[in-house]
C-alpha cells in the first residue's frame, strides 16, 4: 500500500508537469495566432496604402500627359501648372486643377495658360465670397463658359444676358448682332462672363484667404504628398505586378501539363 500510495503520488506529479506543459504550449499557440492575425492585419493595410496611393499617383501622371499635350497648343509650357497652382493659393489639389485645366482647354475656354490662371483666380474668389470650394468654384466657371450655361454661373452671382452679350461683340467687331456665326457668339457670350465676374472681383476687394481656404489648403498639401509617396512606390508596383503575371502564367501552364498527363 506504501509503494501503491508512493507510485500515486509519483503520477500525480507527472500528470500535473503535463498538464502545465500543455497550459504553456496552448498559450504559446494562442500568442502565435495572435501575432499572425497581427501580421495579416498589418499586410493588409500596408497593402491597402500601396494600392491607394499608386492609384492617385497614376490618375495624376495621366492627367498631366494630357495636360502638357493640351497646353502646348494655347502656348503654355511645363510650368503652366506652377501659375495656375499660385493664382489658386494652393486650395485645389494637383488631380483636381489638372481635370479643371484640361476641360478648360478642350472647351475652348481659355486661349493661354494666363487667362487660364486668371480664370480660376476669379473662381476662387467669387467661390469664397459665397461659401463655395475652389474646386466647384472652377467647374462651375469653366463649364458654365464651355456650355454657355446660366445655371452654373448662377452657382457664382454671374449673371449674363445674352443678347447684351452678343450686341455688346457684334459692336466691338463692327458687325450687327444677326450676322454673329455661332463660334462668335459662344466667344461674345465667354467675353460678357470674364467682364462681368472681373467686375464683381472688383468690388470684393484685397483677396484674403479665410479658415476655410487654409483647411482647403491642408487638404491639398495632404492629398499632393500622398501622390508624391504615390510616385515613389510606382516602381514596387510594377516589379509586382510583373512577378504576379508571371506566376499566373507559371501556374496556368501547370495546370494544363497534368491536365494533358491525365
Amino acid at each position: 500500500m506504501t509503494k501503491a500510495g508512493a507510485s500515486a503520488q509519483k503520477t500525480t506529479k507527472i500528470i500535473k508537469r503535463q498538464t502545465k506543459h500543455l497550459r504553456l504550449q496552448s498559450s504559446s499557440f494562442a500568442t502565435l495566432r495572435s501575432n499572425l492575425l497581427l501580421y495579416s492585419f498589418g499586410v493588409g493595410l500596408a497593402q491597402a496604402a500601396l494600392i491607394s496611393f499608386v492609384e492617385k499617383s497614376s490618375k495624376v501622371e495621366d492627367l498631366e500627359r494630357g495636360f502638357k499635350s493640351l497646353v502646348g497648343g494655347i502656348g503654355g509650357s511645363v510650368d503652366s501648372l506652377n501659375k495656375l497652382q499660385q493664382a489658386t493659393d494652393n486650395t485645389v489639389s494637383k488631380t483636381d486643377l489638372l481635370t479643371e485645366a484640361n476641360n478648360a482647354m478642350m472647351l475652348g475656354v481659355v486661349k493661354s495658360d494666363g487667362e487660364m490662371a486668371e480664370l480660376f483666380d476669379t473662381a476662387q474668389r467669387l467661390g469664397q465670397a459665397l461659401g463655395v470650394d475652389t474646386k466647384d468654384a472652377i467647374n462651375s466657371i469653366v463649364t458654365g463658359m464651355g456650355r454657355q450655361s446660366k445655371l452654373m454661373l448662377d452657382n457664382l452671382g454671374i449673371v449674363v444676358k445674352s443678347e447684351d452679350a452678343y450686341n455688346r461683340y457684334a459692336q466691338k467687331i463692327g458687325v450687327s448682332a444677326n450676322e454673329l456665326t455661332d463660334a462668335q457668339k459662344k466667344e461674345a457670350f465667354n467675353q460678357e462672363v470674364l467682364r462681368v465676374s472681373s467686375e464683381m472681383v472688383d468690388q470684393l476687394g484685397t483677396e484674403y484667404l479665410s479658415t476655410g481656404a487654409q483647411l482647403q489648403r491642408m487638404a491639398t498639401a495632404t492629398h499632393d504628398l500622398s501622390v508624391s509617396i504615390g510616385q515613389v512606390l510606382t516602381p514596387i508596383v510594377h516589379v509586382l505586378a510583373n512577378a504576379m503575371v508571371f506566376l499566373s502564367k507559371h501556374f496556368d501552364s501547370q495546370k494544363i501539363k497534368s491536365y494533358a498527363i491525365a
